[in-house]
């Protein structure tokens, strides 16, 4: 099978080393985005199968960043994985969402990913 396609979105460069490093070493390709804005350009020309965006990201935020990417063709079904540094945001985010907390790992992310793209459709 090819290897899924991960955009990460952070503005912590040392945050995308670890996660995309603890990706890598779990057969992902990553692609990084530091800003929303830089997101949506990626999410366009590298079509990735999730994306795991950390809800403060300075500017548009990350749910404006997921809001974004939905208008698009390529981000209309894709899946997020949200990423904060906050304790209790999940609330905000909705019971809906998957949220990881920073503070629980690179291995909860990788989790929470592999849960959410097994729940993507075969198109």
């Amino acid at each position: 099978a090819m290897k899924p396609t991960v955009l990460l979105v952070d503005d912590d460069p040392h945050y995308l080393d670890l996660i995309e490093l603890h990706l890598k070493l779990h057969e992902f390709r990553v692609v990084r985005a530091e800003s929303a804005e830089e997101a949506v350009g990626r999410l366009v020309h590298q079509n990735p199968d999730a994306v795991v965006c950390d809800v403060e990201l300075p500017g548009a935020d990350g749910l404006s960043s997921e809001r974004i990417a939905r208008e698009t063709e390529v981000g209309r079904d894709l899946p997020f994985v949200f990423t904060t540094g906050f304790v209790n945001c999940s609330r905000e985010l909705g019971a809906e969402r998957a949220v990881v907390r920073k503070a629980e790992g690179a291995g909860r992310v990788r989790e929470e990913l592999e849960r959410a793209l097994r729940a993507v459709p075969a198109s």
